[in-house]
């Protein structure tokens, strides 16, 4: 029986103006749609598998056994995002997975959860999903695609090309798959670390790749690898930093982090001290460090590099200092460079302590060496049947065309996967895989330490795990059932060890690490040597593809979230673009958004690209830096500017944003020289923030260690105190009083907040023409700031950007007590809550954005359209906690007032009405991977977030305007020496922005 929904008698709008009545229908029409697709209307949605055309919502006459309608369970499971494999708990509602969150009882990342594993969500409800098996002209049968295939396999000449299968029971599948058939399995990843695996065959005897102990190094040295933004695992080396960097709880030390790199990376902005480096000097400055902890010249004659010999001699002297607790890492894809670090490392005692090859990473599996004789069969037409399983080599390789090409060779291609993207849409045969979030798993992303991932719901449309695709090929008899059935038999048989069942499943992972991490003793030190590493090869600009921090190696280019997300550091959105520093920029004589051409010849073949300039302080001079992951014309309705409102970038059909840079990869490290061009014309640039500069006001507070030892209120000492002055009564709070505490020595700057904010509260994507406009809709932002401390003079107008600092501070409604908004609003749309919360009546708001003007913060968003959400697949997504904004609307940060509001119900409920701190958390707050944001209860003396408002490094932001606010921060303590007082600090960069 289908209810119709009721919205009010027409008779009731006959008085009112057309005009409202018009607004008033279409926001009743919107609403009516939100619950037919969030209500009940969804859970029969998920259980028909959204085949069905026409929605209802129908009553429910029996409750399904363990799920209460309306009530969030949480799963633990495991992150498909990348091959990190992090812990997650995935919270489900009404049968449909709602939010994606850190799992803080995973030994491996200890909670938090960076954005791109927030937004995977986006993927599962994408309408543009493979949704069954697919010929390469159109839809097919089951029965076809497995007839066909199973022919071919059985054929000779089979390969199979994955990207990492880090799980014992899915390696054990893709074996049981290569055995029946005689193929050869291969893996790759498109933002490679197989140099690494090399480096420690050839030093070591031992083709892995290390497990980094971050958290047990005093002094880490990093090269170019951007350990805390994309190297390997940053989820969990951010964790590991973090715990590093922690002064609270008594705690008087910190970690010494120094970082060489040629563009500015999020790694390098955290860096106590950073040395801008070219890639091309990297071989002779692991040279010169290697002779020096050596005493003499075993290495050779190191070529000419910018660190100045005093400043290496003093970072040689710390890692002597700190043995066996120091660290050295390297991002190179230069085998011999890694080997040289590898001996480094063993000099210093590391292997044993921050270094563990016991339990080594299984994060990154692909191998360069055997992609390249993959590629080489392809050419020489001796590969019958290719079957490409998660992968996207004909984007994503650097010679991508050339794979296309061979492609054509090969009689039959089958690519299994959850899209039609540049390579499955190439393939005869298409299986639609299941989507990480519909799938039985499992992983294994360091030696010893078993993950389980499980399904949130029931598979949307008609696909079908790809291993059990594999199975069912090869004629296995586990190939006909669910793969939950083969990957339980394989766990009891092979991991669980008497463990139910069960109770893994439960807890997420076992854990059957060695208990003490193996020191490898035995090295071999001649490996470490070539006789021309220590050369620096020349050439006029160096061009570097880098993986970008949102997108990642490009899977990502189709989800909405991440290409709204700005880069941490040039807060740039919607595209990439060639990043230059300021005198570099002056030499070419192109500004900020000009385009620029970039061409090359790597490994034999041309590459070019043209995109806009991008001025990006602290990069090293005639370097152009380009992120990797854009330029994809086959990645959805995203990738040619058709947003979910249709809102964004409006670009032509099969245009796509920005440009692939992969062309511009080289095999085996090398240093990739080409020439960088004013190409005419312009591009404007989309920003999220346009003003890097504190204009000299202290809104980051920082000091050194040492001064902070000395006094623990060094670099909060001329704080203003907030006066008693005040228009309103003093607030008393008899409850609770919501506060939250950001500690700025842990906050990255990784911007994982700010997805996981927009996804738990509906925010809107609003594209790149309206970011344009200054209209985005984050409800938290992550300033960047840079700070000139070289010594570079400042002469009152301009700062030479040589090599600034910077630093990251999230700002979001500050929850103030004495709140400007409040004092301005004509209907009380905004207003103070009895729990201390700056709370939004949605219905009241008129528009008038008084409060906006009014807010020295600038942190309230206004709705400019009334978004469609015409997606009935996409609005699953939709947290239906939370309601849905219309035109006219301003809106903001709640400190996530619907958790507050669940931790207090479920504390009547189960704990005598006590609300124990920690028992609710923010969006941002659960998924932080440094634990930075503390929120709680202020009146509870006992409360985490109360102690630290007490720290002598707590302060308030803009505490001399006395609005009070909830929100509080730490200030940052960097671990290098006070900046000479002869120097001019300033904080004026960023006006030409």
């Amino acid at each position: 029986m289908a209810i119709e929904i009721q919205t009010g008698r027409q008779d009731d709008l006959a008085d009112m103006p057309p005009e409202m009545r018009a607004e008033l229908e279409v926001v009743s029409k919107s609403r009516r749609e939100f619950m037919q697709v969030t209500g009940m209307a969804a859970m029969g949605a998920v259980i028909a598998g959204c085949t069905a055309r026409e929605h209802y919502v129908n009553p429910l006459l029996k409750k399904a056994e363990g799920i209460t309608p309306g009530v969030v369970y949480d799963y633990a499971s495991t992150c498909g995002g990348c091959a990190s494999a992090c812990g997650v708990v995935m919270k489900v509602r009404d049968g449909r997975p709602v939010k994606l969150e850190g799992d803080r009882s995973n030994p491996l990342t200890r909670g938090g959860l960076c954005a791109k594993g927030q937004a995977q969500m986006w993927g599962l409800y994408d309408a543009d999903r493979v949704k069954g098996a697919r010929r390469k002209d159109g839809d097919a049968t089951w029965d076809e695609l497995d007839a066909a295939v199973t022919a071919a396999v059985r054929g000779g000449g089979v390969w199979l090309l994955t990207g990492t299968v880090s799980g014992p029971a899915a390696n054990a599948a893709i074996a049981a798959f290569c055995a029946r058939t005689g193929a050869r399995h291969v893996s790759y990843d498109a933002c490679s670390s197989h140099a690494v695996a090399a480096a420690h065959k050839a030093t070591h005897s031992a083709e892995v790749i290390p497990h980094y102990r971050f958290d047990n190094a005093r002094v880490i040295v990093s090269l170019d690898a951007d350990f805390l933004g994309t190297w390997i695992s940053p989820v969990e080396f951010a964790a590991q930093w973090a715990q590093t960097r922690d002064l609270t709880g008594g705690r008087r030390e910190l970690s010494r982090h120094i970082q060489f790199e040629s563009r500015y990376s999020l790694t390098g902005a955290n860096a106590d001290e950073r040395f801008r480096l070219p890639n091309a000097q990297r071989g002779a400055l692991l040279v010169d460090i290697a002779n020096r902890l050596a005493g003499d010249k075993r290495f050779g004659e190191p070529g000419k590099h910018d660190v100045l010999p005093a400043d290496l001699d003093r970072i040689v002297s710390e890692l002597r200092a700190a043995k066996g607790h120091a660290l050295v890492v390297c991002g190179s894809d230069s085998e011999e460079q890694q080997r040289l670090v590898n001996w480094i490392n063993h000099h210093l005692g590391a292997y044993g302590a921050t270094i563990d090859l016991r339990n080594h990473s299984r994060q990154a599996l692909g191998n360069d060496a055997a992609l390249a004789e993959l590629l080489k069969a392809l050419e020489a037409g001796s590969v019958k049947t290719l079957v490409l399983y998660g992968v996207n080599p004909a984007y994503d390789l650097p010679e991508a065309d050339k794979f296309r090409q061979a492609l054509a060779k090969v009689a039959t291609t089958v690519a299994i996967g959850t899209h039609l993207d540049e390579t499955t849409s190439e393939c005869a045969w298409v299986a639609g895989d299941h989507h990480a979030l519909e799938s039985w798993n499992d992983f294994e992303p360091v030696r010893g330490l078993y993950q389980l991932a499980q399904p949130g719901i029931r598979p949307l449309y008609k696909t079908r795990h790809g291993l059990q695709s594999l199975l069912k090929w090869a004629g296995e008899p586990a190939g006909g059932k669910d793969y939950r059935e083969y990957l339980k038999t394989f766990w009891e048989n092979n991991i669980l060890g008497g463990l139910a069942w069960t109770s893994a499943v439960e807890r997420g992972f076992v854990d059957a690490r060695a208990s003490v991490i193996h020191n490898m003793p035995v090295m071999n030190e001649d490996a470490a040597k070539a006789a021309d590493l220590g050369k620096v090869p020349a050439g006029d600009f160096e061009i570097i593809a880098y993986e970008s921090i949102n997108i990642g190696d490009g899977r990502h280019a189709g989800n909405g979230w991440l290409q709204e997300n700005g880069d941490p550091l040039t807060r740039v959105n919607w595209g990439n673009y060639v990043a230059l520093s300021p005198h570099t920029m002056e030499a070419l004589g192109v500004k900020e958004g000009d385009l620029v051409r970039l061409t090359a010849e790597v490994d034999g073949r041309q590459a070019a690209l043209t995109l806009p300039a991008v001025r990006q302080p602290g990069q090293a001079e005639k370097v152009a830096a380009v992120a990797v992951g854009y330029g994809r014309v086959k990645a959805g309705k995203i990738v040619h500017g058709m947003g979910p409102e249709e809102l964004a970038y409006n670009q032509a059909e099969g245009a796509a944003i920005g440009a692939s840079a992969y062309p511009f990869v080289a095999r085996g490290g090398k240093v990739v020289f080409g020439s960088v061009s004013a190409a005419g014309g312009k591009e404007r640039v989309a920003r999220i923030q346009e003003h890097d500069s504190q204009e000299d006001r202290p809104l980051i507070k920082e000091t050194s260690l040492g001064q902070w030892q000395a006094n623990p209120k060094s670099g909060n000492e001329h704080e203003i105190p907030p006066k008693d002055l005040t228009l309103w009564r003093k607030w008393e709070y008899k409850g609770h009083k919501w506060e939250m505490v950001v500690d700025l020595n842990k906050c990255t700057g990784c911007n994982a907040c700010v997805v996981a904010c927009s996804i738990e509260n509906n925010v809107p994507i609003v594209g790149k023409k309206e970011v344009l406009n200054r209209r985005e809709m984050h409800w938290i932002r992550i300033d960047v700031y840079y700070d000139d401390n070289d010594g570079s003079v400042y002469d009152g107008n301009l700062t030479r950007d040589e090599n600034p600092q910077a630093a990251f501070q999230p700002i979001m409604c500050q929850h103030c007590e004495n709140a400007p908004c409040e004092t301005v609003c004509p209907v009380l749309a905004t207003i103070h809550s009895e729990e201390g919360l700056n709370t939004q009546a949605y219905n009241r708001c008129i528009g008038t954005r008084y409060c906006a003007n009014n807010c020295p913060y600038k942190v309230r968003r206004f709705n400019w359209f009334t978004y469609k959400h015409n997606d009935l697949t996409m609005n699953l997504a939709l947290n239906p906690d939370i309601s849905i904004r219309t035109q006219g609307v301003m809106e903001k940060c709640s400190m996530c007032a619907q958790r507050l509001y669940e931790g207090k119900r479920m504390a009547a409920l189960h704990n005598g009405g006590k609300l124990a701190d920690g028992m609710v958390s923010t969006a941002c707050q659960s998924s932080c991977p440094t634990q930075a944001i503390v929120v709680g209860d202020g009146n509870d003396a006992d409360a985490r977030v109360a102690k630290l408002r007490k720290d002598p490094r707590n302060y308030q932001l803009l505490a001399e305007i006395n609005t009070r606010p909830a929100v509080t921060y730490l200030t940052k303590v960097r671990n290098r020496a006070p900046k000479p007082a002869n120097v001019t600090k300033t904080h004026d960069h960023g006006h030409d922005h």
